[in-house]
């Protein structure tokens, strides 16, 4: 890729390599998904809203960073969860909405949300859930404890 002789330009043969690449993903994926729209139209959708939504969340996990406005991210995730919840897997994200509501000390709401992730996204989030209500629980006593003293 570098070749041989003067190699001081190296990183922007490098940039230039990684834009191809970039490119090659984004055209193999367009390709993808015009294949798909044709030979399963319901996977062709399912698949849009899922980017959809990963875009939406890329985007709100980017103003957060910048504002920490927890109330808006928790908004945010709660008209995520208005809908099903979120269209791809991942405890990360799965688990989001709850973190978010740890942070701001709303742990009933936290336990609502978990105790829905355990009856609707099934056995794979079982043992999480299961752990995340016993931290929630955790956090709840000693924060009552706070208050008391």
């Amino acid at each position: 890729m570098l070749g041989t002789g003067n190699k001081s330009n190296y990183m922007e043969i490098i940039e230039k390599k990684h834009a191809d690449i970039d490119n090659g993903n984004e055209d193999s994926n367009k390709s993808f998904m015009k294949e798909l729209k044709v030979i399963d139209p319901e996977g062709y959708r399912l698949l849009k809203s899922q980017d959809k939504q990963i875009k939406a969340v890329q985007a709100t996990d980017e103003k957060y960073a910048e504002d920490k406005d927890i109330d808006w991210i928790i908004n945010f995730w709660e008209e995520i969860w208005k809908d099903g919840g979120p269209k791809f897997e991942g405890s990360g994200w799965m688990f989001r909405l709850p973190d978010l509501y740890i942070k701001a000390k709303r742990y009933d709401d936290a336990i609502a949300i978990v105790q829905k992730i355990k009856k609707t996204k099934g056995s794979y989030y079982l043992n999480k859930a299961n752990s995340y209500i016993t931290k929630i629980e955790e956090r709840r006593a000693k924060e009552a404890t706070k208050k008391i003293k």
